[in-house]
Parts: structure tokens; C-alpha cells; sequence
């Protein structure tokens, strides 16, 4: 099994998923032209992961690989402890933390034995480093996905992050089901693909109706944060108009015009 250079020689698999992640889900609340969403402040550390590098660029003089540079394709996070590596697919090169992939990742082979994510093993697509599965809740081909309870396919960040959604396993993060979502939802139209399907999460800031699928709002950097609260989770998202950043500017100007 591929796993991050710094990680190589880790044997140990990851501890049971959380079992907040499996029973975060509120109820669900779409909001059309005539109302907004729930407060939520938003607030939320991820945190300064980037190494120190030396006058080459590399991270405290030691070469950097595909595998350094690698982030989760569910958490986007890069990275990792001894017994969460990020682990990567032998066939089509997806990387994710063994947490955040659930079963299925939890064992990692040793020595050169390859793993395969779900999409591959099931598929039998062994050796194609493109993976172009199809998930039903978003545009988005490829990356994190697992099966649904219907015998098709969704990423495990779209049954996270869109309310409704659940998993037959929760603690495995497995068997995705989606018959819990919202019928006005996938009415939604996202904002940065511009296309109406699958299911739209909309931005948390009050008033603001703006929608997009998880994967989208992910590939484009928008501000998501899980909070974490007591026995469930927040999953909590912003477009490019509300995040941190956005805000900090608006203030700046602010700042700027009254001096």
C-alpha cells in the first residue's frame, strides 16, 4: 500500500470514525427567494499545516514527493498522524485520510500489497488513473466515493455535507443513503457550475439564499468548517462573499474610507 513518505513503515489502523459524523444531520431546511437560513458565526481555526523549507523549497531539506504534496480528498486536509495516514489508491492515485474514507481504509496492506478504493475494487478498473464514476448528488467525477444504498454512487463529502443524506453505516462512513433529502433542494441551482442537480447546500450567512454543491464549493476554496458539538457535528459553509476573508476585506475598506 502507497501511504504519505513520512508515514511508510505505520502499521497501525486507524481508531472507529467519530460517531458524531454519523449523526449530525438537523433538520433540514431549504430556503427559497422569500427567506434566509440560520445564523451561524462561522468561526472556525484550520489551522497553519505548511512545513518549513529550506532554500531549496524543500520541507526541512528533505525531498518533497506526490505523496508530501497530497492532500484528503474528503477533509482537503494534508495532514496526518501514525495511526491516520493519508493512503493512496494503486489504480487511480485517490487520497484520503483512513478516518475519512472509513471502512475500507481502516486495515492498510503491508509491504507491496496495493489498495484499491471502493470505485476500483467494485469496478474492476485496476491500472486507469482516471477515475470518471459518476456521483449522483453533485457534477463532480472521480475522487472519495462510496456506494449508495441504491447500488450507485456519491461522494462521501456530498452525504457529509448535505443535509438528509445519511449512511447505512455511519461509524464506516459506508452504504450512503439519500432518500432523507429535501425535494426543494435539488431544485437548487449552484452558483459556481451553474448546473440543478443532485443536492446544494446554501451559504449560512443570514439572509443569503447563494447555493452550491460541497465538491464545488471545495474545489474553489470556499470557507466550510465542522464544529464540533457535544454528539453530532456542524457542518457549516460559506460562499465567497461571506467567508473570513471576505469579511476581513470588506472591514478593511471600511477602515480605509473613514480614515
Amino acid at each position: 500500500a502507497r501511504l504519505g513518505m513520512e508515514v511508510a513503515t505505520a502499521t497501525g489502523a486507524a481508531e472507529s470514525v467519530p460517531d458524531a459524523l454519523g449523526s449530525h444531520w438537523e433538520e433540514d431546511i431549504v430556503c427559497d427567494n422569500e427567506g434566509g437560513v440560520d445564523d451561524e458565526d462561522g468561526d472556525g481555526d484550520d489551522g497553519d499545516g505548511d512545513a518549513d523549507c529550506d532554500e531549496d523549497g524543500a520541507a526541512d531539506g528533505k525531498e518533497t514527493s506526490f505523496e508530501d504534496l497530497a492532500r484528503c480528498a474528503v477533509c482537503n486536509e494534508g495532514d496526518w498522524e501514525d495511526d491516520n495516514a493519508i493512503i493512496f489508491c494503486d489504480s487511480c492515485d485517490l487520497a484520503v485520510h483512513q478516518v475519512c474514507y472509513g471502512a475500507g481504509a481502516r486495515n492498510i496492506p503491508k509491504g507491496d500489497v496495493p489498495w484499491y478504493c471502493d470505485v476500483c475494487r467494485h469496478t474492476g478498473k485496476r491500472g486507469d488513473r482516471r477515475c470518471e464514476q459518476e456521483c449522483i448528488m453533485c457534477p463532480e467525477r472521480g475522487g472519495a466515493l462510496k456506494r449508495t444504498s441504491d447500488s450507485r454512487w456519491a461522494h462521501i463529502t456530498c452525504a457529509l455535507w448535505v443535509p438528509g443524506v445519511s449512511f447505512l453505516d455511519p461509524e464506516g462512513l459506508d452504504v450512503i443513503h439519500p432518500f432523507g433529502l429535501n425535494e426543494k433542494r435539488m431544485q437548487l441551482t449552484c452558483v459556481i457550475c451553474n448546473k440543478k442537480m443532485g443536492g446544494c447546500i446554501q451559504c449560512k450567512a443570514p439572509r443569503c439564499l447563494t447555493a452550491f454543491h460541497p465538491t464545488c464549493a471545495r474545489r474553489m476554496g470556499y470557507h466550510m468548517v465542522a464544529k464540533e458539538k457535544n454528539d453530532w457535528v456542524d457542518f457549516v459553509a460559506f460562499c465567497d462573499k461571506h467567508g473570513p476573508s471576505a469579511i476581513g476585506k470588506k472591514k478593511r475598506r471600511r477602515k480605509d474610507a473613514k480614515w
